[in-house]
């Protein structure tokens, strides 16, 4: 559905305790004339190296290559669409997917180093200009799509396949359905009534997302009573202080942004405060607050275009028109997996539920749980089984070591090297560069290479930064001479003095080592046209795959053992601790699920139905999902923008099924443990699958060619303790 969318070394111990600070500034971004003294093919990479030359960047550089290079594409498309006028036995891959992939590539990786730039550091790309030129970028983008004669020859090749090879059958089948999606192949009418629809639903988008965040960022609460202060973490406590010199009298400012609503109901004891804050954040633009921002009725809008949109094109509704980009094929498949997950996690979630409320009342809680006394009796119960503390157990695991046993993880089990190259120019001094080799291939030229940006810049506060954020610059492209090239960035603090070592939270340690999986599909890929490479046509509900696979290894105990380290011991963390962190996975796993499932069912409900009610629909299925009390008033689908805004809708469920397939997954590794000649197969058979062939196979196919049967929702229940 990307078309639809765009329409619209080894690693050195001391050197990543080498510290660097930088003060920010701001700018006056002077656009500068289009293609002014620009390099012709790749004008922000440094030619001896074919890698960005950071130092050489700015704003106004991103702006013009991206200018120029979206307009040599547009009319390289429109050169390709001409030449196909009249000819005769047209090759696709010649005449149209080489030509367009040698125009893609350029436009891709100025792209691609201007996101990083943005997340890397704000103040380089700010957010104004990263969005024009992320705008910029996918309309332009999408032409490829929407050229009839493109479309036409791939209609004729699509008929006599015999002589493609799978991976060119699957880029012929790629470009068909986003041309298709593009609506490229309905007549003038529909044509128009699609750009209508796409016009009407990009409106109310702009108008419901503009109301949240004025709703997001109005709402203040002051608290001047330390007393209520004083379960929260220190970091929490120095970005809502009014005087963060002053964060432990106060007073303090909480609002609405999602992190600091997260941590403030999670540590909040006073419930009636809670419920303040937590009903100010569900009411969000409804019917119940201002008038100027209320999205209730813009959610009809939304919805009811995106199906008429759905329609123009052949579709029943929206969320069938969005089961061709997804692995799970239907949806009757989806709501089988949704109900079969609901059957297995509620009563768990009975069970938690009943516990927790015990556990409160125990504790001097009155009253029954509601919703905003969830998050805060969970942590306190979580603590009080597992001890479980993320401040407490940071000191336990540091940066470069957890680097280093992540690193050897994946020599020793995919056979992959991750040696630092040194003297490679970052966004920062404290960016590291490392070239990946696969010593089946070489071990004198990588296959790829990323940036690693630890730290947040001294101006950002973690909870305000996009976390462990993986990005990729630019895809592996033969045709281009491109290696697959990525960033990781992630939100870690300077320490109080450079000779501190720099820390991580285990909740850092668990995001670092999934993103590995992201990572390593994007470098490893064997798949050599920027179309089908790495992530490139992946399914959506399978993107996730490799990171939740990797992730099982951060609750590994031998893992574990490697990566902490204790001062007090001059050892790693003592089994005891480590089995908790473990079972502390294991907290409340039906409830948790739930969540999840009320949430994806809501979404394909919003979108399946003939809308006439959404609080009825939303009524319906918490009833469905939960046992603790639904709030009369519920309206949190008006301030939803991971629905309406960031998604593209009907896909919610898409990491959940990603984890499911992922459990599946990893339990051919479980099978194997007692054999290691077994074991070292399996592993070999899961990077020459998932991290090798990208979008070159259909995820179902993937997944069979790993575990030579279909997945089996059952294993992922065990995997949650739920069966």
């Amino acid at each position: 559905m990307s078309a639809l969318i765009c329409w619209k070394k080894i690693l050195s111990l001391k050197s990543l305790t080498k510290l660097s600070r930088k003060e920010a500034s701001g700018y006056y971004v002077l656009v500068p004339e289009i293609g002014d003294d620009l390099p012709e093919k790749y004008p922000l990479l440094k030619e001896e190296t074919m890698l960005p030359e950071f130092n050489e960047i700015t704003i106004e550089k991103c702006i013009a290559a991206i200018a120029k290079q979206t307009l040599d594409f547009e009319k390289g498309i429109k050169q390709i669409d001409k030449e196909l006028e009249g000819l005769k036995n047209v090759n696709v891959f010649t005449d149209i997917f080489n030509k367009i992939e040698a125009l893609e590539g350029p436009l891709k990786l100025t792209w691609g180093i201007s996101k990083t730039l943005y997340y890397g550091h704000e103040t380089l790309i700010p957010n104004s200009c990263y969005a024009s030129i992320n705008k910029r970028a996918q309309a332009s983008l999408v032409n490829k799509y929407l050229s009839k004669n493109i479309f036409n020859a791939l209609k004729q090749a699509e008929r006599d396949t015999r002589n493609l090879t799978n991976l060119q059958r699957q880029m012929l089948k790629k470009y068909i359905l986003e041309c298709e999606l593009a609506g490229t192949g309905l007549n003038e009418n529909l044509q128009k009534a699609l750009s209508n629809y796409l016009r009407l639903i990009d409106l109310k988008k702009e108008k419901y997302n503009s109301n949240v965040q004025f709703a997001t960022y109005t709402f203040k609460h002051k608290i001047n009573d330390p007393s209520v202060m004083q379960e929260f973490p220190v970091d929490f406590l120095k970005t809502v202080a009014i005087d963060p010199l002053e964060y432990e009298v106060g007073p303090w400012v909480i609002t609405l942004h999602p992190k600091i609503l997260e941590t403030f109901l999670a540590y909040c004891p006073n419930s009636l405060l809670r419920w303040n804050v937590w009903q100010a954040n569900n009411l969000r633009c409804s019917a119940f607050g201002d008038q100027n921002v209320q999205n209730h009725k813009l959610i009809y809008d939304i919805l009811n275009n995106k199906n008429l949109l759905a329609q123009s094109l052949g579709f029943k509704n929206y969320i069938e028109m969005s089961m061709p980009t997804k692995m799970v094929g239907n949806i009757k498949n989806l709501k089988n997996f949704l109900d079969s997950s609901l059957a297995a996690a509620f009563p768990h979630q009975e069970r938690e539920i009943a516990e927790l409320q015990d556990f409160a009342c125990k504790e001097g809680f009155k009253g029954k749980l509601e919703q905003w006394d969830i998050p805060y009796w969970m942590r306190k119960q979580k603590l009080a089984l597992y001890n479980y503390n993320e401040e407490t157990l940071t000191k336990y695991f540091p940066l470069t070591r957890v680097i280093i046993n992540t690193f050897r993880l994946i020599r020793e089990l995919f056979n992959v090297e991750i040696i630092e190259r040194q003297k490679v120019q970052g966004w920062n001094n404290n960016v590291h560069f490392f070239d990946v080799f696969d010593p089946e291939i070489s071990m004198s030229k990588p296959v790829g290479s990323f940036y690693l940006d630890p730290l947040i810049p001294d101006d950002e506060d973690a909870l305000y930064r996009n976390m462990n954020s993986v990005l990729l610059i630019n895809n592996r492209s033969d045709i281009c001479g491109l290696k697959p090239l990525s960033s990781l960035i992630l939100t870690l603090k300077y320490p109080n003095s450079p000779e501190d070592n720099i820390y991580m939270s285990f909740d850092d340690v668990r995001q670092f080592i999934a993103n590995m999986g992201i990572l390593l599909q994007q470098l490893l890929t064997k798949v050599e046209h920027i179309d089908l490479a790495g992530l490139s046509f992946v399914e959506w509900d399978a993107v996730n795959v490799t990171k939740h696979v990797m992730e099982n290894w951060a609750y590994d105990p031998q893992f574990l053992k490697r990566i902490t380290y204790n001062p007090e011991t001059n050892g790693p963390l003592d089994d005891a601790t480590i089995q908790k962190i473990i079972d502390s996975r294991y907290h409340m796993p039906g409830y948790h699920l739930c969540q999840e499932l009320y949430l994806s069912s809501l979404d394909i409900e919003l979108y399946s139905n003939d809308l006439k009610s959404w609080e009825n629909i939303v009524n319906q299925m918490w009833q469905k999902h939960f046992v603790v009390p639904h709030f009369k008033k519920d309206s949190y689908v008006c301030s939803w923008t991971k629905l309406f805004i960031e998604q593209n809708g009907s896909s919610y469920y898409c990491d959940l099924w990603s984890k499911m397939i992922a459990a599946d997954v990893y339990s051919a590794f479980e099978e194997c443990r007692d054999d290691p000649k077994m074991e070292q197969m399996t592993y070999k058979r899961f990077k020459d699958t998932y991290f090798s062939l990208g979008g070159s196979v259909s995820a179902q196919e993937v997944f069979r060619r790993f575990r030579g049967r279909d997945p089996n929702y059952d294993v992922f229940y065990k995997s949650m303790k739920l069966k």
